[in-house]
This record gives C-alpha cells, structure tokens and sequence, in this order.
C-alpha cells in the first residue's frame, strides 16, 4: 500500500493537537537537550582556548649569567628553543629589566638613578613561554643544567616564612623571628639572605650624591652593632 505525503502530514498534524500535552512535553525536553549541550559545548572550547591561552602566555623567566657574552647568550636561546614544548624565547636585556622596575615604582623612579650602564644590578634573562604547562618542571630542569644560567635554588629562612597557617610552627616557621622596628633604629641583625647566598653583596652606596648619605647611615646601624658595613 503506497501512503501519500500529505496524508502523512494531515495524520501528524492531527496526533500533534490530538495529543498536545505529551507533544509539548517533547518538544521543551528536545530544546532543554539542545540547549544544554550547545551551553557545554560552548564551556568546553572556551575553556579549552583559555587552557591553549595560558600554556601559551605562561613564562619561564631564565636568568643568565652577567658576563655571558653575546655569542654565548646567542647559543642558549638557540639551546632553549631545541627543546621540546618550547613556544616562544624573549630576550630581556639588563637595560630592560630596570627599564620596567622603574615603571612599576613609576613615582619612585629617582630610587634608580645612577644604575645605568656597568652598575645595573639587574640580569639579562630569556622570557620562555611553553606549548604544554605539564613540561615545566621537566624544561626547568633542562635550563637550569645549561651554561650560562644562573643555578641559584634557594629557600627562605625559616624564621622569614609565613607563620600564619596551622602547621607552620611545627615546621620552624617564623620561630626566632625579630621584628626590626622593635629595635634601635629599626635594624637587627639575624639571616634575611637564604643560605645558598648568604654573604652576596648585591648593592654598595658609593660616594656620589645621595648615595653618600645612605653609606652613612648604613654605616650608622650597622656600626652600632659592630657589624660591618657589607654584613
């Protein structure tokens, strides 16, 4: 028996108002469905190009060594880029690095007068940004067994760690800690530097301008104290 379209048509239209509850049952549970997953769906890719985003911005700053020469500087970033899930190198010059410090202290610029050229304190360094954050701990390491990086791992001093959180005491946290304004012209002497660097000089006043008088009042706390005037 051959059915004709129409017929078709004039008994589903019927059955739809014969039965009008449980057709509208249906079709609000097929736009809930299609609803529900075009919603997911959508959550899923943009949490997906956040995840591809931030693997993509998520730096690893290396810290090179300040007498690596240009041609030594030039063969890491070559090293750096050889590995895998490597997605992008930038070069931070020395001269880069005090150019965004002073931007961050905007009003306070003038602190870091007088360190252009051979007394910039700051490292060069390549900004490393990943393809896949799951290798980064496995890509530090690889950098970090290259020439011409800085090998410095250090911890904080326990009595300088956070004592706030339950637990902390029981690992040594804050213990010993001395708060310098409680003392003579708010400086004591204990272990601020970790261990691993204890003793580096990183900044000495020279005769110059203002710097003179900071030496003279370094000299000042320190000499109180007996210490010396690099301790």
């Amino acid at each position: 028996m051959i059915v004709g379209s129409n017929y078709l048509i004039r008994e589903g239209v019927k059955n739809v108002f014969k039965n009008k509850k449980a057709t509208m049952i249906s079709l609000i549970t097929m736009i809930c469905a299609m609803f529900l997953f075009g919603t997911f769906f959508a959550i899923g890719e943009n949490v997906n190009n956040l995840l591809e985003q931030v693997q993509k911005n998520q730096g690893i700053e290396v810290f090179i060594q300040k007498d690596a020469t240009d041609e030594q500087i030039s063969e890491l970033e070559e090293a750096i880029k050889a590995l895998e899930g490597i997605n992008k190198t930038t070069f931070k010059s020395q001269q880069d690095a005090l150019d965004i410090m002073k931007e961050k202290l905007k009003d306070n610029q003038e602190l870091f007068e007088g360190y252009e050229g051979e007394k910039n304190i700051f490292s060069p360094s390549f900004i490393v940004t990943l393809t896949d954050l799951s290798l980064a701990t496995e890509i530090e390491a690889k950098i970090g067994a290259m020439e011409n990086v800085k090998k410095y791992k250090t911890t904080i001093p326990p009595h300088l760690q956070d004592a706030h959180y339950k637990g902390s005491k029981n690992l040594g946290h804050g213990i010993g800690y001395k708060y310098a304004h409680n003392y003579p012209n708010h400086y004591v002497e204990q272990q601020y530097l970790p261990s691993e660097i204890e003793g580096e000089v990183f900044y000495e006043p020279s005769e110059n301008g203002y710097e003179k008088e900071i030496r003279e009042y370094f000299k000042k706390i320190k000499g109180s104290l007996g210490g010396t005037e690099n301790s």
